[in-house]
């Protein structure tokens, strides 16, 4: 755990840590989906050169980037937890 003992946080930052912290799954989703998002973004304007962006395919691989992340930190909370 940090250590925040010398270092101030804000009211804001300790409250998006409070809910990623009750929510891990869901900010692991938010978190891989906005970067899906930025780099299909990215790729569809200067690798692909489109003059407009294909929002349908950037809903699909945003959709795809927040299951696969908040399916990803479920299943490490269920490995962590399982008993050995």
């Amino acid at each position: 755990m940090l250590d925040t003992a010398f270092v101030p946080i804000p009211p804001r930052m300790a409250a998006f840590l409070r809910f990623a912290r009750r929510h891990p799954c869901f900010t692991a989703g938010a978190s891989l989906g906005t970067r899906y998002f930025i780099g299909d973004s990215a790729t569809q304007l200067y690798i692909e050169k489109k003059e407009r962006l294909d929002f349908r395919r950037t809903r699909c691989v945003t959709t795809v980037g927040f299951i696969i992340g908040a399916a990803n930190r479920g299943l490490a909370r269920i490995h962590i937890s399982a008993p050995t």
